[in-house]
């Protein structure tokens, strides 16, 4: 039942488990606690009794699961703090601010603000607050990142979805744990209660400084593409070259996570490790750069995760104990969700964990390459990796926005090594660029490296059918499809009976085939009577319901 090589997946899987069963059943939390409180003592009377005490125990990791869950979901988030994403309503917000960058809006410049929120009022009552919060504030005054604002505005509720297949920005902002949509009407209604200073000021002053320095030394694109994928720069290039990203399915390169700060991660190490004189001083050193870096990019989710999975990782190396990489990530996964356990609903984290698995996994397949030479054994590996990695995360992507990108399986081969280069050469330019043979080099490198990243980005994304867009499958059919891939999965690594591993493979592949064979809903459609602006249409669900959208010019859906 319970591994002894890996004591803490077993558990943290059943802990998961209850959350999902908690929120689906939605039990209250006081049977689940007394269930929990009930195994732990039974599983402790006879921890030598083998699987009955693990069964106990995994109970009592069931429970406790759904009880962690019940408790958070009763303060977290407040009521009244949710209620005001169902109608718009005027509301002051008081924050700080994480990021600010201007876009072009749908008349005129606005100011789009990130926020770590401290409270809100609505009417006479402050609510105490906490999380992100997205602002749109029209007119271009310049707000500097790290200082504290006071917002006065309106809270209105996220839209859904507007066409079949399309952008969900109700769904999108709940993935990023926002709780509502803020707008505010003028640049008078931004108050600044308290400029940068401190680490607050020194952080949000060296990221606008790096990213002022790439814009200047890379001119256009290039530029551009250097402040997204270094410092979490709002992407603003140009159109054909975000949606060649999209289409080749690369556009997670341009999202700081957790293979940004893997890369980062990877670099310090390399470097620090050979400072032996220092001995254990170099993990500290190493989690010190690792918090630098983290807390220059903002407290994003994805980077939350990859510095927790990142330092467990230096403690056990600095304790001298043998890494596994299966616990590492139950760990890094237990202590994410017992400080937040709403992760676990969010895209990101179901994201990161999959494709960390699927990497685990894909590295570990039995290939023969053996009597290769190095080069083709590393383009199989590498071929394994990435095909683990896309295998695990296509589903839930396919889910959640309708697209199949075949060509990523190859387009993140060269990519994500190059990805590297360029992270080191920004790096470098923006230290070194002044300096005038040295930097010049530099950044004649650096130049190079990222013209070879879009250049191949473009080119994947010309490829014919390398994306189609299709209907996602339910959730349910996204689970069939995982244990499907499950059990493919224990065929390439079980020996004893391959005649039991065929058999597995076989029954996995028809029951996906039959779960994704169901025939489509008939009599259902739609027409566009008019695309651009103000586009409307008709649609009907072929069972007697019909109906009409028109957006009209304000961007609002009028039915």
């Amino acid at each position: 039942m319970i591994s002894p090589a890996r004591p803490l997946l077993a558990p943290v899987c059943a802990f998961m488990a209850g959350m999902l069963l908690a929120r689906c059943a939605a039990l209250p939390a006081w049977p689940a606690l007394a269930t929990c409180a009930i195994l732990l003592a039974w599983a402790g009377r006879d921890l030598r009794a083998g699987h009955r005490a693990d069964v106990r125990l995994l109970c009592a990791c069931l429970a406790l699961g759904g009880a962690h869950l019940r408790a958070w979901d009763s303060v977290h988030p407040d009521p009244a703090l949710a209620a005001l994403g169902r109608v718009e309503h005027p509301v002051v917000v008081e924050g700080d601010v994480r990021a600010a960058w201007t876009v072009a809006g749908e008349y005129r410049e606005e100011v789009r603000l990130d926020l770590a929120l401290c409270s809100v009022e609505v009417g006479k009552e402050c609510l105490r607050a906490s999380g992100p919060l997205s602002a749109r504030l029209e007119g271009t005054s310049p707000v500097p990142a790290g200082s504290r604002v006071r917002l006065r505005g309106f809270a209105s509720p996220w839209r859904a979805v507007r066409n079949p297949g399309g952008f969900n920005e109700a769904s999108n902002a709940a993935d990023r744990g926002l709780p509502f949509s803020f707008r505010v009407p003028s640049a008078g209604a931004c108050e600044v209660l308290d400029a940068p200073r401190g680490g607050r000021g020194w952080i949000g002053g060296l990221r606008e400084g790096m990213e002022r320095r790439l814009r200047e030394r890379f001119p256009g694109e290039r530029g551009r593409v250097l402040a997204t994928l270094l410092v979490g720069a709002p992407w603003d290039f140009p159109d054909d070259l975000e949606w060649a990203f999209r289409r080749t399915g690369t556009v997670h390169l341009l999202a700081i996570s957790g293979l940004h700060l893997g890369l980062v991660a990877g670099a310090v190490w390399f470097c620090v490790r050979r400072l032996a004189f220092l001995g254990s001083a170099r993990f500290a050193i190493c989690a010190l750069l690792i918090l630098l870096y983290a807390a220059l990019v903002g407290p994003l989710s994805p980077v939350v995760r990859s510095a927790v999975l990142v330092l467990v990782f230096l403690a056990a190396r600095a304790s001298g104990r043998r890494v596994d990489v299966w616990n590492l990530l139950a760990l890094a996964a237990a202590l994410i969700l017992a400080v937040f356990p709403a992760e676990l609903f969010r895209l990101g984290f179901q994201l990161s964990f999959l494709a960390c698995a699927g990497i685990v996994l894909s590295a570990r397949l039995p290939l023969s390459a053996e009597g290769r030479s190095a080069p083709v054994r590393w383009a199989l590996r590498s071929l394994a990796v990435s095909f683990g990695a896309s295998a695990a995360v296509t589903p839930l992507l396919w889910h959640h926005f309708h697209i199949l990108s075949p060509v990523s399986l190859l387009a993140n081969l060269p990519l994500v090594p190059l990805l590297g280069v360029v992270l080191a050469g920004a790096f470098l330019s923006v230290s070194l660029g002044g300096i005038p043979l040295l930097g010049g080099a530099v950044v004649l490198g650096t130049d190079l490296s990222v013209r070879l990243l879009i250049a191949i980005v473009r080119l994947f994304g010309a490829i014919p059918g390398g994306s189609v867009t299709l209907a996602g499958p339910s959730i349910s059919v996204c689970v069939l499809i995982y244990a499907a891939l499950g059990g493919l999965v224990a065929c390439s690594f079980l020996s004893r009976s391959r005649l039991r591993g065929a058999a597995m493979a076989v029954l996995a592949c028809v029951l996906v085939a039959a779960c994704l064979a169901r025939p489509a809903p008939s009599g259902a459609g739609v027409v566009f009577l008019d695309v651009g602006q103000g586009s409307a249409s008709v649609f009907w669900d072929g069972k007697g319901g019909v109906a009409a959208c028109d957006c009209g010019t304000s961007g609002r859906e009028v039915a």
